[in-house]
């Protein structure tokens, strides 16, 4: 008899037997009672209840989280990085797919071209959605987080440019929505309840005061905003990085949604 050893807390369940072309295979189920969740309505009451708030990006800051405690106080950060290397990744073979539809000439609707690097494309992507959610539901845990908070995204415009550059900017939108889902339900399986707020000025506005920021480079004058600058800068003197400063309004949202 062959197979991976159990893991601690986890009990074997009754087994059934698997047949596979040549082969019978006996699989033993493991169990695990899941710990009792209360629904968000009662957990905001507790005063010492703590949330990870998440602001996800198509940069190289994947996920910005913060650990935040029911009267604001921030307790943690942690930046889960590697979105250039994705997208450079991504466009390399996106690009290849557009030289080799060029020299094909028309597309086929009904078959599906460049399979073999459609499917690289496909697991890159999948690896890296189950790598942040595994780590964003880790820093939940390691904090004593109990819900973690997401901003509900919804329509998105492409960039304007080659077909590598508006596909890679299409798939780096459906990461987050995929990396929402695989925390979703990795979340669940330690007790977390997973919530999203409305994404509405998120990174416009300040944290602190609420007034609309300036968003800019480390080189620039703080002046207007760029959309996908890494600081902020406000009128109330609070400046910093623009992606913690989101991840601050979207821990503010979920608070005041629940507030008496």
């Amino acid at each position: 008899m062959t197979g991976r050893q159990i893991p601690d807390g986890w009990g074997i369940g009754c087994p059934r037997a698997v047949i596979k072309k040549n082969r019978i295979e006996i699989h033993f189920p493991v169990e695990k009672e899941k710990p009792k969740v209360m629904k968000v309505e009662k957990q905001v009451k507790d005063p010492d209840l703590r949330i990870c708030a998440v602001d996800l990006n198509i940069g190289d800051r994947l996920a910005v989280c913060g650990i935040f405690k029911s009267d604001g106080t921030q307790v943690a950060t942690r930046f889960i990085r590697g979105g250039d290397n994705l997208n450079g990744r991504r466009k390399r073979l996106l690009g290849m797919i557009a030289t080799r539809r060029s020299l094909t000439g028309s597309i086929n609707k009904d078959e599906q071209d460049n399979k073999d690097l459609w499917n690289k494309i496909q697991h890159i992507d999948d690896y890296e959605a189950h790598r942040i959610s595994r780590r964003i539901v880790e820093f939940a845990l390691e904090y004593g987080a109990s819900i973690i908070v997401f901003e509900h995204l919804g329509n998105f415009k492409p960039e304007k440019g080659k077909y590598s550059r508006r596909a890679n900017s299409k798939r780096a939108y459906w990461l987050r929505g995929r990396i929402f889902h695989y925390a979703k339900y990795k979340a669940w399986e330690h007790g977390i309840i997973t919530s999203r707020v409305n994404p509405r000025d998120t990174s416009r506005q300040c944290a602190g005061c609420g007034s609309e920021v300036t968003r800019h480079g480390e080189k620039d004058k703080p002046e207007g905003y760029r959309p996908g600058a890494p600081l902020f800068t406000c009128q109330c003197g609070k400046k910093g990085d623009a992606d913690l400063n989101a991840a601050r309004n979207i821990a503010k949202k979920f608070f005041l949604r629940y507030a008496a």
